[in-house]
């Protein structure tokens, strides 16, 4: 198992576009395209010009078909086009468990699983 961590860096007066990009379009289609979303953060103290994510993988090649559909499908570069310049920068790292690290479920507030 892979996660991947991204972080973005949200342009100044840009928060509540981005929130609403991520809540009316990329969450479903990510999840249209297999990715599994552990979950999406926003910090309650640090920089608050940013948001956190984590995605959940069963391995690489995985990550790159899933990932490369994803930024192929011609309404998710539809989306992108209508709402340019929501984030300043951009960051990710994958990560693997740890052998003594706890597992990870995940349930979406509509109590549907990943």
């Amino acid at each position: 198992m892979i996660y991947e961590y991204r972080r973005y860096e949200i342009a100044v007066g840009a928060a509540k576009a981005l929130h609403e990009r991520f809540a009316k379009h990329t969450v479903r289609l990510m999840r249209s395209h297999g990715f599994d979303i552990v979950g999406f953060w926003e910090p309650v103290v640090g920089h608050a010009n940013h948001i956190h994510y984590l995605l959940r993988w069963q391995d690489l090649a995985s990550r790159e078909r899933c990932h490369d559909a994803f930024e192929s499908d011609p309404e998710w570069r539809a989306v992108l086009a209508a709402t340019p310049g929501l984030t300043v920068r951009r960051y990710n790292e994958l990560w693997r468990p740890t052998e003594y690290s706890p597992d990870i479920r995940t349930e979406w507030p509509d109590g549907s699983g990943q």
